[in-house]
């Protein structure tokens, strides 16, 4: 089984937090354009740092954590690779 891993930022060398199994894991994007979004999430993707105009969901049994990202492409490589 595989473990996603956070970081404080691109160049942290020190997880933070546990890590997540993923094979216990649902991920899905989240987008404005997607006929699925709800508004509470359309007012998630207002709050946006810049430079991100979408967010992926990673679900598990114990929370439901999101990750801003710059584009629905690198969501998607996110997504498939915790799906994989």
């Amino acid at each position: 089984g595989g473990y996603l891993y956070r970081f404080k930022d691109e160049n942290g060398s020190t997880p933070k937090g546990a890590p997540i199994t993923v094979d216990t894991t649902e991920a899905r994007i989240i987008s404005r354009g997607d006929t699925s979004t709800s508004n509470e999430f359309n007012c998630l993707l207002d709050l946006l740092p810049d430079g991100c105009d979408t967010v992926f969901e990673v679900s598990s049994l114990a929370k439901t954590q999101y990750f801003a990202v710059e584009s629905r492409e690198e969501a998607l490589a996110w997504v498939n690779s915790i799906r994989q």
